[in-house]
This record gives structure tokens, C-alpha cells and sequence, in this order.
């Protein structure tokens, strides 16, 4: 009954074990299911480490649900990965420590890391984040934004805690 099977299917590793271990059922509807359930670890499992898998569905999936760290692992650990789809997945997921480490790895080979600073640029507020893209190799421009960006998020900070004192 569908009550037992969302009990067992919650977070999706009973669907991957059963695709490594049950040849029988067909992988494509074990993928639905992981699919359906969500669960980015599963997803990306699927991809990795199913031989069967439909990569491209998978992927799709993972973009959907906006996982910018299991996007960064496939870039970084899968097998020709199809970059400019990860990176566009990773600007999508609005994950801005995802976004710096996907324009920031060397093994991560053609990444538009203007483009990956301008997406952190409009979503993030992290001057952590914000200071470390300093370090990219972007275009001067960029560089007066960021650094304009962070000193009115220290300006703020500055402001909020003069207000908190009084």
C-alpha cells in the first residue's frame, strides 16, 4: 500500500539500494521515484554510481530541486560532466558558497566566473563570500561592485549594532 511504500521511500535510500541489488525492476521507474521523493543525495547517487541511470533526467531533477552542492560534486567528480549545464544549475540553485567554489576550482575546467560573480553579487549579503571573490579573476569592474557591497553590508552592521547599544 502507498503508506508502506512513502514509509520505506521517505528519504530515498531504499529506492538506491534497490537499484544497485534488484535487477529486475527497471531502473527508469526506480529513477521516478527517486525523482519524485527529492532527495538530492539520492539523485546524485543515481548518477554516480548506477551505471543504467538516465544521467540527463537525473541532472535535470537535481536543478530543479536547486542543490548547488550535489551540482559542484558532479562537476568535480563525474565523468564528463556536462559543465555548462552544471553551471547553469549551480546559478539557478541561488547558492552562493557553491557558486565561489564552482568559479573558484581549478578542476572545474571553462567555468564563466563573471557570470558566477554576478549571480553572487545579486544573491548573497555573506562578506565572507563576497571578500574571497575578490580573489577571482574578474574584471575590475566586478571588483568595485563587490567591494562597494561589502562596505555598505559593514556600514549596516555598524548601524544595526550603534541601534542595538542605545
Amino acid at each position: 500500500d502507498n503508506a508502506t511504500i512513502n514509509k520505506v521511500n521517505k528519504d530515498g535510500n531504499y529506492i538506491y539500494s534497490m537499484a544497485k541489488e534488484v535487477k529486475e525492476i527497471p531502473i527508469d521507474k526506480l529513477e521516478d521515484v527517486a525523482i519524485a521523493i527529492g532527495d538530492p543525495k539520492v539523485l546524485y547517487d543515481f548518477i554516480m554510481f548506477i551505471k543504467e541511470s538516465n544521467k540527463e533526467k537525473l541532472i535535470d531533477a537535481l536543478i530543479k530541486i536547486k542543490s548547488g552542492m550535489y551540482l559542484y560534486y558532479l562537476a568535480l567528480f563525474m565523468d564528463n560532466p556536462p559543465m555548462k549545464k552544471l553551471e547553469e544549475g549551480i546559478i539557478e540553485s541561488g547558492d552562493p558558497l557553491y557558486m565561489y567554489y564552482f568559479a573558484l576550482d581549478n578542476d572545474i575546467t571553462g567555468a564563466n566566473v563573471e557570470k558566477l560573480v554576478d549571480k553572487i553579487l545579486m544573491c548573497n549579503n555573506n562578506v565572507e563570500i563576497l571578500g574571497k571573490c575578490m580573489l577571482l579573476p574578474i574584471n575590475i569592474k566586478q571588483k568595485i561592485e563587490i567591494s562597494t557591497k561589502i562596505t555598505k553590508l559593514l556600514e549596516d552592521n555598524i548601524d544595526n549594532n550603534k541601534k542595538k547599544v542605545k
